[in-house]
């Protein structure tokens, strides 16, 4: 994996830092020789109060080890590093990392991975948990990245707490209720493991660049009856594949996948039978809980 950065020293200090002022954070770009990306989707947090409505969501423990993804100036990160055990963060931008090494290098429990977070995180996952576990994940997170990285932690079924900022659109996808116009596979994959709530709608005001679209801060709390290795194998397919079309029902659905061949559609519809899904049904009708059970039974 990426070389974790640590111990790094320079005269930028935390202090010198104004991240609630857009005209302050376009000086420090430019004294550093930085500008601001639009490949790597970044918007620095200026609100200091959605900030700490960010952090207070987190319910830090001193005990606890967590992580940061897209810290870019570190406006989140100095809330965070002072309350936890051990905080890791992930950064793609190698201006960025430079200044975080300069503001953050001489703390013990800072540790720094560079890179494509969703490329890096597995390797980190397994250091940082062969001894304690990684208490939760947090993160303002590009809007053209975060839902492929919250599926990733899906997807590796990481069991910790979860709070980002998100594009608000996608925070209700993760949220909303079933048979509703936003209803989807992501929402189905979210629910399954997680109690997800949005404690707070962000303004582009608290943004700098501004956005066009409003944010919100998304928590994921995992579900008591969330048991990794009791999680099905087959879930993740079978809600993808019941998803593939909205119009379609569940059966025209499932014929075209995977699941058709092995275990075999008959499986399919005799464990649908069972637990009284009717295969005429749109996957939009069917519960996080029903495809959870649907799932364990096949």
């Amino acid at each position: 994996m990426p070389e974790d950065v640590h111990k790094k020293t320079s005269s930028l200090k935390l202090s010198s830092i104004q991240w609630d002022s857009p005209k302050e954070l376009a000086k420090l770009l430019e004294s550093e020789g930085l500008a601001m990306s639009k490949k790597f989707g970044q918007n620095f947090m200026i609100g200091r109060h959605a900030r700490e409505e960010l952090v207070r969501c987190m319910k830090l423990q001193t005990s606890q080890t967590w992580w940061e993804v897209g810290p870019g100036l570190g406006a989140l990160t100095h809330h965070i590093v002072d309350s936890v055990k051990k905080l890791r963060v992930f950064e793609i931008d190698h201006g960025f990392i430079r200044i975080l090494q300069k503001l953050f290098g001489e703390c013990s429990n800072f540790f720094l991975t560079s890179g494509d977070a969703i490329k890096t995180s597995s390797d980190a996952w397994k250091e940082d948990t062969i001894n304690s576990k990684v208490d939760g994940i947090c993160g303002n997170l590009p809007y053209n990245a975060a839902s492929a990285f919250i599926m990733h932690c899906l997807e590796n079924n990481w069991r910790c707490r979860m709070v980002y900022t998100v594009q608000k659109e996608g925070a209700e996808r993760m949220a909303c209720a079933v048979d509703s116009e936003n209803y989807s596979s992501f929402s189905v994959q979210c629910q399954a493991r997680y109690r997800v709530e949005i404690p707070a709608i962000l303004g582009p005001q608290l943004f700098y660049p501004e956005p066009e679209v409003q944010s919100a801060i998304v928590s994921l709390d995992p579900r008591d009856d969330y048991i990794v290795d009791d999680f099905p194998s087959s879930f993740g397919s079978l809600v993808r594949s019941s998803f593939v079309s909205r119009r379609k029902t569940l059966e025209n659905n499932l014929k075209s996948s995977s699941l058709a061949k092995y275990p075999g559609m008959d499986s399919v519809r005799d464990s649908a039978s069972l637990l009284g899904i009717d295969l005429k049904r749109r996957a939009e009708t069917v519960s996080p809980d029903e495809f959870l059970a649907w799932a364990r039974l096949l």
